[in-house]
């Protein structure tokens, strides 16, 4: 991820705010189990909250707290097809974020920084290639050419640097799963990963249900 890229680089110095969105326009609802209220595990924040949760826990680690708000906006919707959660870190602020009802999407990824800020905008290429019927190794897979922009300020004025996105690799995940189940190399999502990110979940949903902060301790944090 790029901007774990720039994180590992220090160019932003010390992060006081991340936000990271997955927005789409969908006005219409389709006919597909996850929109069903019948439907165990339905809804946006079962089906994109873990990616989001997962990227701010692989950048920050556990947080101490997290606060759901999720809704119906669409027509015709039986679940939540927008939320917003913030997680609360010490002197950091993080929200994650998804809508399938924003015509003009917000920013992929922001982040904010005693240095600088850096915000990317577009999803990552790979899953609209696949729709549309290309596969890997095909010679531009994965290749975003909506790259983001680092600002900066010297002599009081802003500097906008151009930074390119790293190609994504769907295969690299799979090829990592077959050599642990093969030859027993590292699982590329440790169980441990896998309960945290659950945890999140499972505490999102307490979180808007009950109208407040779940806070987090004991095993649930890193």
């Amino acid at each position: 991820m790029v901007a774990d890229h720039r994180l590992d680089a220090g160019r932003l110095g010390r992060v006081v705010a991340f936000e990271s969105r997955f927005d789409r326009y969908r006005p219409q609802v389709p006919v597909r189990w996850r929109e069903s209220a019948v439907s165990v595990g339905s809804g946006l924040w079962y089906d994109l909250g873990p990616h989001l949760i997962d990227q701010a826990r692989q950048l920050f680690g556990m947080p101490e707290g997290i606060v759901l708000t999720r809704d119906m906006v669409r027509d015709g919707a039986e679940v939540d097809d927008c939320f917003r959660a913030p997680l609360r870190y010490p002197r950091l602020q993080v929200v994650l974020a998804a809508s399938a009802l924003t015509a003009e999407p917000g920013a992929r990824f922001a982040v904010h920084g005693t240095e600088a800020s850096y915000v990317k905008h577009g999803l990552d290429e790979q899953e609209a290639a696949l729709k549309a019927g290309r596969f890997p190794p095909a010679a531009d897979w994965g290749r975003d050419v909506r790259h983001g922009t680092l600002t900066s300020w010297q002599d009081g004025a802003p500097v906008y640097e151009t930074v390119p996105t790293r190609r994504g690799d769907y295969p690299a995940y799979y090829a990592a799963l077959r050599d642990a189940i093969r030859d027993g190399s590292a699982n590329p999502v440790s169980a441990d990963d896998a309960i945290a990110v659950m945890t999140l979940i499972e505490a999102g949903c307490v979180s808007a249900a009950e109208r407040r902060e779940v806070e987090l301790s004991g095993e649930g944090r890193a």
